[in-house]
């Protein structure tokens, strides 16, 4: 199976040894998210693996796989700690009230 892989436009705002910081315009699939900070743009860490230096553009690759990943966090990851919370809550007051 091959992997699908997202790429974005993004300008290196700042280094610290092998880690970039890019400001990266959003994509389409971002719209409904929210996920990142701002309106128009989205500073992501990647690993700079071709020495880019700051002010120059590059282009980066997002594995479909991330994107799985981080839309289970922030969709699903928040409703399965509510309803534990939820579980956990009903069991202490069975417990707290002789239950």
């Amino acid at each position: 199976m091959r992997q699908v892989k997202k790429e974005a436009e993004g300008i290196i705002i700042a280094l610290d040894g092998k880690i970039a910081k890019v400001r990266a315009g959003r994509h389409s699939d971002c719209d409904s998210c929210g996920a990142c900070p701002g309106d128009k743009a989205a500073v992501m860490d990647v690993y700079n693996r071709v020495d880019a230096k700051v002010g120059q553009r590059v282009i980066i690759e997002i594995p479909e796989a991330n994107m799985l990943k981080a839309a289970f966090v922030v969709y699903l990851l928040p409703l399965i700690t509510i309803f534990m919370g939820y579980l956990i809550g009903v069991w202490i007051s069975g417990v707290v009230n002789g239950g």
